[in-house]
């Protein structure tokens, strides 16, 4: 005689009393057998703490993260142009590039890059310091003089 198709839930549901099988203990209006389903609840820890604890890591994990950044990379505007004005030397051809630690010259990059750096200052007029207005003045013309200098060789 042929099985009558089951429910996927009746099948495979370990708490589900399936069609013509006795229930063992206590069950539902559903089906499902209610010893197991306190038993699971039992066997499982609860952390009544758990939100206080997340909180905790929370407010930990910024300062061990902040204290390692703030004594090594200080944002600068100095720094900054002097980052833009060693790239510059490099594609000028007068550092190595650090990676391939080759020595080449592409005036195209260079130039765009000195356009950068004459580009922030113009948009930072009057927002600068003495200190800063000074290095951004000295590494254009530092800049604009090499460039020269190899275009016309």
């Amino acid at each position: 005689m042929k099985e009558p198709k089951r429910l996927w839930r009746e099948k495979f549901s370990p708490h589900f009393r399936g069609m013509g099988e006795q229930s063992r203990g206590r069950s539902d209006k559903r089906g499902l057998n209610m010893d197991n389903i306190e038993g699971e609840q039992k066997d499982r820890k609860i952390d009544e703490n758990w939100k206080e604890s997340i909180e905790r890591e929370k407010a930990e994990a910024p300062k061990k993260e902040n204290e390692h950044f703030r004594d090594e990379h200080i944002a600068d505007f100095n720094l900054f142009i002097s980052s833009l004005a060693m790239q510059a030397f490099v594609y000028l051809g007068l550092m190595p590039d650090p990676v391939t630690q080759k020595t080449q010259t592409d005036l195209t990059h260079a130039r765009y890059i000195i356009d950068t750096i004459q580009m922030l200052k113009d948009k930072t007029k009057n927002n600068l310091t003495v200190e800063e207005n000074a290095n951004i003045d000295e590494t254009l013309y530092t800049l604009r003089m090499k460039f020269f200098e190899h275009s016309e060789s």
